[in-house]
């Protein structure tokens, strides 16, 4: 089935790449030419960087914004053009104010009447005051229009209506000549459209024939995890059914969803052999059902969902198959993604509300159509790498390994679809046309390179995955390592960060150690990692210290933390629970032995007068023979550390920066500590020895256990 995904009727194009900056104008002319002898600047004239002045005359006076955009080297400038002045410009015959003009007006009068009057009308000692109406432009990019009230006031965010998207469509009556409106893709009213499954086609079929970095090229049958739904090349509404697999072969998908706290549609031991009888598509959730139409409908005959194929009450088979996530994921073709839903009765497909719907601006001069569309802009920053997240699923702990581990992503998403693989990201409107290096890329790159990289370069990869992944959200909190393995497994195929222990890596230590506890962080009361480990904390936003050589731009040339370690590791190890077999999954215990410099200093509280520790305004300090310094606790709120009492701090090495990495250690016994904090110290090492030399000078290397 799976070998005629695409007919040739079905494709449609891709979006284009557009480059990072625009480019170079062609030859600018000083005078008018003969063919428009009497043409003056209008208010738009730079936007017209990219037409030729030939054949559009304001392209010819934009050129001082231009070469301003070029000289700061900045993807965007903005400046604000009056409505009131696009709207005579427009009557004076301008096509380009017509546009926007016609386009504010029609949104104002279809979506933004009530809003736009309000924000325009402003209370003020002198009374009600009438308040002008921007268009603010974006140069150097042809995307973020918005329609701003006010002027703009320095620290203050005008009310504004946006960001707006004009565009050419794929087929439009607007002049070549004129590149002010870029094209853009059609965005269908609903996710289930035909249209949307064209486009994903094509987006299969483009990945099988044209990414060598994403496996399954040649469609190679990979062998089956042990239960899958069985969707049967049938009609959307007959059923479905589990089918055991006994080491077969073949091709399957797999979903990724958000539990949510309704109750789930699950396989147990008592309902297993139903289930292998026949599973009606009603007595799944809105999502299930929506994901078996879409294998069916991409020509699939096998779905991995959780919730069915591990038996929930076993906990056998829970951690078996909670084991192979890695290879299930990574050998699975493609992962559908219901992004957008918190719950299972959300579902995949989302019906476009009509004002995030596009539509067409009328004909400005007296024309049927003028050959432009007006959308609301199509938020993308689940995809850019800045760790935000406006979609449900990419706040979930559990289904971020997910989707770094799956060949090819099918997201959907409240907006649109969109596609992810391991070389590329489209989406159906076509503005993420141009790549920006994201953490499902990076990951991707980092894992097809790893057995050529060095565990430096290895590991600071994982510290941002694991930044990333201690952001997110997680319901059962002893799930924090189980549900990072199936990654853990996925990095550990290199063979060169060695032995995991806990989250961290043997080859990768003593960087490893270095983590940062955010400001929420606590110890869970139940067990769940070594202190040493940033999954023994609940709720913490972890952070690693970077640094990098001069000149380098990207995250991937990060260099170590440590420069010159002043720690040697004698031995890393973790116990598991009786009966685990997971060793990337929970553990019951663990230890680190090492041999450093370890010094006796004073913990307390930073002037407590008036400290609020309710709302977490608390400072800690070490000190010892007068010298103090500054130190983050891992758990700042633990009642044995919120009185003045005696703590150790080991020294872990100097960085690139000539700070001293430090963590803070609490003695549990006879040479036995744990770790409760860390300082990077400020101090720059002088010809005097500075802070290394003082606070250090009467230790002498000693041999500890941190657990």
């Amino acid at each position: 089935m799976v070998e005629n995904l695409v007919s040739s009727s079905q494709l449609v194009p891709l979006p284009q790449n557009k480059p990072r900056f625009p480019p170079k104008p062609v030859r600018r002319i000083d005078k008018p030419s003969s063919s428009y002898p009497n043409i003056s600047p209008c208010i738009c004239r730079e936007l017209h960087y990219q037409c030729d002045p030939v054949s559009c005359p304001q392209a010819r006076f934009c050129q001082p914004a231009y070469d301003a955009l070029r000289k700061e080297e900045r993807f965007q400038i903005y400046f604000d053009i009056s409505v009131e002045e696009l709207e005579r410009t427009a009557g004076e015959g301008c096509s380009v104010c017509g546009v926007f003009n016609e386009g504010f007006q029609r949104h104002v009068e279809k979506f933004d009447v009530e809003g736009i009057l309000g924000l325009k009308r402003e209370e003020g000692e002198g009374g009600v005051e009438e308040r002008e109406v921007f268009l603010r432009v974006p140069l150097g990019s042809n995307y973020r229009f918005s329609f701003d009230v006010g002027e703009e006031k320095k620290g203050e965010m005008r009310p504004s209506i946006g960001p707006l998207e004009f565009f050419k469509p794929q087929v439009s009556e607007w002049p070549n000549s004129c590149r002010v409106f870029e094209s853009a893709g059609y965005v269908a009213p609903s996710t289930s459209s035909d249209h949307t499954f064209e486009n994903i086609h094509h987006w299969i079929d483009t990945c099988r024939r044209e990414h060598p970095m994403c496996p399954g090229l040649k469609l190679k049958p990979n062998e089956l995890p042990s239960l899958l739904v069985d969707v049967g090349p049938h009609s959307d509404g007959a059923d479905c059914k589990l089918r055991e697999t006994r080491g077969k072969k073949g091709h399957y998908l797999t979903l990724s969803h958000c539990w949510g706290i309704t109750k789930m549609f699950r396989t147990t031991t008592a309902t297993l052999e139903a289930r292998k009888s026949a599973i009606s598509l009603e007595e799944l959730s809105q999502t299930f059902r929506d994901a078996v139409l879409i294998t069916r409908r991409l020509d699939f005959r096998y779905l991995w969902i959780d919730s069915l194929c591990i038996i929930q009450d076993d906990p056998k088979d829970w951690e078996a198959e909670s084991a192979k996530m890695c290879s299930i994921y990574e050998l699975s073709f493609l992962m559908i993604s219901a992004s957008h839903g918190s719950d299972g009765e959300a579902g995949c497909f989302v019906e476009m509300a009509e004002d995030q719907q596009s539509y067409e601006i009328p004909g400005i001069f007296g024309g049927d159509k003028s050959g432009i569309s007006i959308r609301r802009l199509k938020g993308h920053r689940d995809f850019d790498g800045e760790g935000m997240y406006d979609h449900a699923l990419f706040r979930r702990a559990w289904t971020f390994q997910e989707r770094l581990l799956a060949p090819r992503i099918i997201h959907f998403t409240k907006n649109e679809c969109v596609w992810e693989c391991a070389s590329a990201i489209w989406c159906e409107c076509g503005s993420m046309s141009v790549v920006r290096p994201n953490i499902k890329l990076s990951t991707a790159v980092a894992l097809l390179e790893s057995k050529e990289l060095t565990a430096q370069r290895l590991g600071t990869e994982w510290h941002w995955l694991v930044e990333n992944y201690c952001s997110t959200d997680i319901t059962r909190e002893s799930d924090k390592l189980p549900a990072l393995s199936g990654l853990a497994q996925a990095f550990s195929r290199a063979n060169v960060l060695g032995k995991y222990i806990a989250g961290l890596w043997a080859n990768d230590l003593p960087d490893g150690l270095l983590w940062m506890a955010g400001e929420d962080a606590m110890r869970p009361e139940q067990y769940r990692a070594p202190s040493w480990s940033w999954a023994s904390l609940v709720s913490a936003g972890i952070t690693y210290p970077s640094y990098k050589d001069e000149g380098w731009e990207e995250r991937r040339n990060f260099r170590s933390i440590i420069k010159e370690s002043s720690v040697r590791i004698l031995e890393a190890k973790c116990d598991f629970p009786v009966g685990g077999t997971d060793v990337t999954g929970a553990v019951a215990g663990g230890h680190i032995v090492l041999l450093g410099l370890l010094v006796e200093v004073t913990l307390e509280i930073v002037d407590d007068e008036g400290v609020d520790l309710a709302g977490g305004d608390v400072e800690f300090s070490v000190s010892r023979d007068g010298m103090t310094e500054y130190v983050r606790l891992d758990d700042p709120f633990a009642d044995e550390l919120l009185e003045t009492q005696t703590v150790h701090c080991l020294l872990v090495g100097r960085s690139w920066t000539d700070e001293l990495c430090v963590l803070v250690l609490r003695r549990e016994d006879d040479d036995v500590y744990k770790r409760v904090g860390h300082s990077v110290c400020n101090w720059q090492l002088g010809d005097g020895g500075g802070f290394e030399k003082e606070f250090f000078e009467d230790s002498q290397p000693c041999v500890i256990r941190i657990i």
